[in-house]
């Protein structure tokens, strides 16, 4: 039977960027997810010599909107000082201005941990009226796969590949996974929403058996459509009016960007007059 897949949105804090990266890229950002698909081992991770996540389970997804910069990611297992031990895995590079992308900890095709994180790119750019955006990733402990959408072959791809991203109509997928040639041995119902890119990786919880252990990992970005902006521009047309009388104070355009107190107390401002990035939280949980 297939089941409704359940699309998780969980956001972490990047908490302890310093300060030096965000000045020297002039307060530049760029949106960075992680994914955890190493399974058995809660890990924390850390980024220039400073903890970011603590407690990151498998199947965890986390994102933020950061500093661009030069970042060195560490992961190591939960409670680890770093100090004393190396790191299950690591990353050392540039996340430009404007970026957005995926940064995955997983297992390799003979089941050791890859000891670099996998980075994608995401593609967050809008769509068009009606459609969804689907890329799929294979980033489990198991062999060459073949994707399946309603019933029809898409392609194979091994640990390490991306298919997309693709845009679609928006309403429920039928996909699924299976050996090459084979009959799927995992089946769902992926719901694309209109205006949202879905990004879907594979993992395994047990690669002694990668077919009956298969499960996705998925988050969502939200990345709009040209009919809604389209719509925006409108009401704001149908808003502005030749005035009879003026008045003073914010005429109605104020907004509420306040901020829950435990999120504002996860931002880190490294020097008066720095504003750290604006960073939605949560924890996807299985």
């Amino acid at each position: 039977m297939r089941s409704k897949l359940t699309v998780g949105l969980a956001l972490a804090a990047l908490m302890a960027i310093p300060a030096t990266a965000a000045m020297a890229d002039n307060h530049e950002d760029a949106d960075v997810w992680v994914v955890h698909a190493v399974p058995g081992a809660d890990v924390d991770v850390w980024a220039n010599g400073d903890p970011l996540l603590e407690g990151f389970s498998p199947t965890d997804t986390a994102g933020a909107t950061v500093p661009a910069g030069d970042y060195d990611i560490e992961v190591y297992a939960a409670g680890t000082d770093p100090d004393g031990e190396d790191p299950l895995i690591t990353f050392s590079g540039e996340v430009p201005a404007g970026a957005n992308v995926t940064l995955v900890a997983h297992l390799d095709a003979e089941g050791e941990i890859a000891p670099e994180l996998a980075l994608f790119s995401n593609d967050a750019s809008e769509l068009a009226d009606g459609e969804s955006r689907v890329t799929v990733r294979h980033t489990a402990a198991a062999p060459e796969v073949e994707l399946t959408a309603a019933g029809d072959a898409l392609d194979t791809f091994s640990v390490g590949g991306e298919l997309g991203p693709l845009d679609l109509a928006a309403g429920d997928l039928p996909i699924g996974v299976g050996l090459p040639g084979d009959a799927p041995f995992f089946e769902t119902d992926l719901t694309l929403e209109a205006g949202v890119a879905t990004f879907v990786h594979a993992y395994v919880s047990d690669p002694e058996d990668p077919t009956g252990s298969f499960e996705p990992v998925v988050f969502t970005i939200d990345v709009g459509t040209a009919a809604a902006d389209d719509a925006d521009e409108a009401d704001e047309a149908d808003e502005v009016e030749q005035p009879t009388h003026v008045d003073s104070g914010t005429g109605g355009l104020a907004t509420d960007s306040g901020l829950p107190l435990w999120v504002a107390g996860l931002m880190v401002l490294g020097t008066v007059g720095l504003a750290a990035p604006a960073v939605a939280t949560a924890r996807r949980r299985r």
